[in-house]
Order: structure tokens, then C-alpha cells, then sequence
């Protein structure tokens, strides 16, 4: 971290330690350690030798090598400097200078709690924890095509990025290269309604998800459905109604490696479209990404503002209003 770099306070981080972030895909998590950081905290993750996934702090206790840079030996993570091996328990059971000396009981790597789902893996840095996984059932379920692009980094708060993946009033302006309508600006009035995690909400309106290219394939007056559910803190998902019962289900988690670097996860399930390549599915979820990027990395400050007053609202803001106020309520102020 540089000098000057904001840092979660000591209350912020419990709270957000307290919940399952993604940190990895799986297909990236190998028998090799893999090095990641969560919350401004360097983990190291490997598979053992059951192919369960294992994480700890990135860090031996003897002289605070990244063990991310040694290597696995018969299911033992070992320290690149002076070859330490831990088991999965993180148990040192070697010292290689002394190997007749039972290693002392401070020689323990701090374990955490590591879940496989959607082809990600999650990681709790709280084991008292009582978050629970996002529900996303469709990516198990038969009848859908699934996409899972590679994660991106965003110079930004994961509040901002959360804020803009389910803001309704910038299609016309900001997606203007993807499926954005210059001519559709105005917002209808939605309503939010709370769930047990958070808050949902159907936003009805004629602007077609449908490229620039294909906008005449969208049949007259059919008005589409983007029913999005937030999952407080991070975590979104957005169901597109599409013409012939077609669904679109998009999976956005934005884990926060520190209050300013965002790692955004995309999982996207479709029931339609059997014969379009997974490759263009991705070029184009990659475009509106990079067009939110480019805007939401520029806004000041990246922390997103708790305080209602610090900026101005309008009716089409309801729903970032409920999410900034849900997460004033958690303690996130």
C-alpha cells in the first residue's frame, strides 16, 4: 500500500470480514499457491491434495515471507525462504534447519474459511461470520448457456462500482457504443421493495438490451424487464426479460481489495441463443464494463458517499438512495 492510500477502518473491516467475497476463479486454483488480496489483506490459496480449496494469511510467522512465492510438497505449503512446511490445518510440522525440533506452537498460519460456488472461490476473513452465499441457481440449471469472463480491477470503491451496475438513468449516455438509446433518457418511476439481504426492484422501460446493431430485432412497444436484487454489500443480480421468454441473469460481485481497488466478478446464464459463440457473450458484457469503467473510475470522491447530503439526487436515484442508506444502516458510514 503507498503512503497516503486510504485504509479500511478497524469497524469497517469486521463488518466487511464478516461476509463471503470471491477472490478467484476456479479454474484459475491449481496445486501451485496462488497469491490474492481481500480487504487490503495478502491471502495465499491452494488446492490440496482432495482438490479442496485451502486459503490462509500470506505471511509466515517466522520471518513474514509471502509464502505465495513457495510451493507445495505432498500437500504442504512451503516457505520459499527457509522451507518451512505447513499442513493444511496450518500446523507447521518441519523446521528443515532443525529437523529433529517439534516446532513450537506460535509456528500456526491463520486458516480461513474458503468456499467453491459458481466457479468462484469465496473467502470468509471472519469465521464468526453469519453472511451466506448470493443465491444463483440458474448457473447449475440445464437449460442455461453460462459465461464467466475474467474478473477486472477497477480504480475505484466497490460501493461506486455496486452503485453503478444497477443505476437506470445512464444507459442513453454512457453505453452509447453498446445498447444505449440517445433518444430514450427518460426513467418511469419504480419501486424498491427490502428482502432479507438487501432490496430488490423491476425497472419496466422500452430501451432494448439489444446492440446498436440489432436495435430492430426488438419487437414494437415491447417493454423490458430488468428486475435487479442487491445483496448487501457487494453483490448484485439483474434478470433481463428478453422478447420470446428469453432471460438474461447477470451475477455482479464487486470484492474490495482496499477501499479504493475493486475486483468485479460477472457470471451471465442464458436461455436463448444456443448458436452464439461464448466468446461474443463476453466481448460484449467486456464493452459495457469498460464503458462504466471509464466514468466510474473518474468519480470523486471513489468512496461512494453515505452521507445523503454530500451530493445531489433525483427521481430516477431510488435506488442508489436505498443502497446507500442500507449501507449507512450497517455501519458502513
Amino acid at each position: 500500500m503507498t503512503t497516503g492510500e486510504p485504509c479500511f477502518t478497524a469497524r469497517h473491516w469486521r463488518i466487511l470480514a464478516s461476509h463471503w467475497h470471491p477472490v478467484a476463479l476456479s479454474r484459475h486454483l491449481g496445486t501451485t499457491p496462488l497469491a490474492v488480496t481481500l480487504l487490503d489483506q495478502r491471502l495465499v490459496l491452494h488446492r490440496g491434495i482432495s482438490g479442496v480449496a485451502m486459503a490462509a494469511v500470506d505471511r509466515c510467522p517466522h520471518r513474514g515471507a509471502a509464502l505465495s512465492a513457495g510451493s507445495i510438497d505432498n500437500d504442504l505449503l512451503v516457505c520459499p525462504y527457509h522451507g518451512f512446511r505447513f499442513e493444511p490445518s496450518g500446523r507447521c510440522v518441519l523446521i528443515p534447519s532443525s529437523p529433529d525440533l517439534m516446532p513450537p506452537a506460535g509456528l500456526q498460519l491463520q486458516v480461513l474459511n474458503v468456499r467453491e460456488a459458481y466457479g468462484l472461490i469465496w473467502i470468509r476473513l471472519l469465521s464468526d461470520g453469519c453472511a451466506d452465499l448470493p443465491h444463483f441457481d440458474e448457473w447449475s440449471a440445464p437449460e442455461y448457456i453460462h459465461v464467466q469472463p475474467e474478473p477486472v480491477d477497477w480504480a475505484t470503491s466497490a460501493g461506486r462500482q455496486m452503485e453503478s451496475f444497477f443505476d437506470v438513468s445512464h444507459f442513453a449516455f454512457v453505453h452509447r457504443d453498446s445498447f444505449g438509446e440517445s433518444d430514450n433518457t427518460s426513467v418511469p418511476p419504480y419501486d424498491v421493495v427490502a428482502t432479507f439481504d438487501g432490496f430488490q426492484f423491476d425497472y419496466v422501460s422500452t430501451v432494448s438490451n439489444f446492440p446498436l446493431g440489432l436495435k430492430h430485432l426488438n419487437p414494437p412497444g415491447f417493454l423490458w424487464s430488468r428486475l435487479f436484487r442487491v445483496h448487501l454489500p457487494y453483490c448484485a443480480r439483474l434478470t433481463i426479460t428478453f422478447p420470446c421468454d428469453g432471460l438474461l441473469h447477470i451475477l455482479n460481485v464487486a470484492t474490495p481489495l482496499s477501499p479504493v481497488s475493486t475486483r468485479v466478478f460477472s457470471l451471465i446464464c442464458r436461455n436463448f441463443d444456443p448458436d452464439l459463440p461464448l466468446q461474443a457473450a463476453i466481448n460484449f458484457n467486456s464493452l459495457i464494463f469498460a464503458e462504466d469503467r471509464r466514468v466510474v473510475e473518474q468519480q470523486d470522491p471513489k468512496q461512494l458517499p453515505l452521507d445523503l447530503r454530500q451530493e445531489v439526487h433525483v427521481p430516477a436515484d431510488l435506488a442508489s438512495l436505498t443502497y446507500r442508506q442500507a449501507l449507512h444502516a450497517m455501519g458502513l458510514a
